[in-house]
């Protein structure tokens, strides 16, 4: 498993917010209203990215055997670079298709 680089999420992020532009654009063509946003949604995806932040924080602590951690398990370590993988590219899907929306919506 290789690092995520910039420029795939810099991809699937453009990609994404073509596709939100154009379902609010649909949306607001053929049904005749705004796509409705829940007021929840900014609040549960910041939430969830605070706590893969912390995570990550006590991980790279972990790695780097800073004193007062314990070793990391090598399959906690796997998992880790898993879930941080599917944690970049859900966080740029889901900035690529808000900003989409957004920029649908600002005229």
């Amino acid at each position: 498993m290789q690092p995520t680089k910039a420029r795939l999420l810099l991809v699937i992020a453009v990609l994404a917010a073509a596709i939100g532009w154009a379902v609010v654009t649909l949306i607001d063509a053929y049904a005749d209203r705004t796509m409705p946003v829940p007021v929840t949604a900014p609040l549960i995806m910041g939430l969830l990215a605070l706590v893969v932040a912390l995570w990550a924080r006590s991980t790279r602590a972990r790695l780097r055997r800073q004193p007062g951690t314990t070793p990391m398990d090598p399959l906690l370590a796997a998992r880790s670079a898993a879930l941080a993988m599917a944690a970049s590219r859900t966080g740029a899907i889901v900035l690529g298709f808000y900003a989409g929306a957004v920029l649908a919506l600002v005229p």
